[in-house]
């Protein structure tokens, strides 16, 4: 049995082309760092570490990463399909869900189910990684 493709999007809900993630995750709600003046003058967007660990401490992430390691383990135990997306949206698609991507992402690898990442609207290289 091969492990499927998991892929992981991140984008803002007022964009007007958006991915179709099978699974997807309105983070709207969870902590914005838009308002942190620090971290908007320190950080570029989401994918920076500073901002991660600022989003991590908001209990409810610890969560969405549980329910995205039980979704693919389960995908992978049914096998129903080959390829599983999950995608994370909030308001831009710049700060909160390229975090949680990033985070959701890292914890699959550390479960041995590696993910491919696409945050649409940033471009590569703008965070300081």
């Amino acid at each position: 049995m091969t492990k499927p493709s998991i892929t992981i999007y991140t984008f803002g809900k007022k964009w007007l082309t958006q991915p179709a993630p099978r699974y997807e995750f309105d983070l709207s709600n969870l902590r914005d760092p838009i308002g942190n003046l620090a971290l908007k003058k320190e950080c570029l967007d989401g994918r920076d570490p500073m901002v991660q660990r600022w989003i991590q401490e908001d209990k409810r992430v610890e969560m969405i990463k549980k329910e995205c390691i039980t979704l693919a383990k389960l995908h992978i135990v049914k096998n129903q399909e080959s390829w599983l997306s999950i995608g994370f949206t909030d308001t831009h698609g710049i700060w909160i869900s390229p975090a949680v991507g990033l985070i959701v992402a890292k914890a699959l690898e550390e479960q041995k189910l590696p993910a491919s990442l696409i945050h649409y609207g940033i471009g590569p290289g703008t965070a300081r990684i």
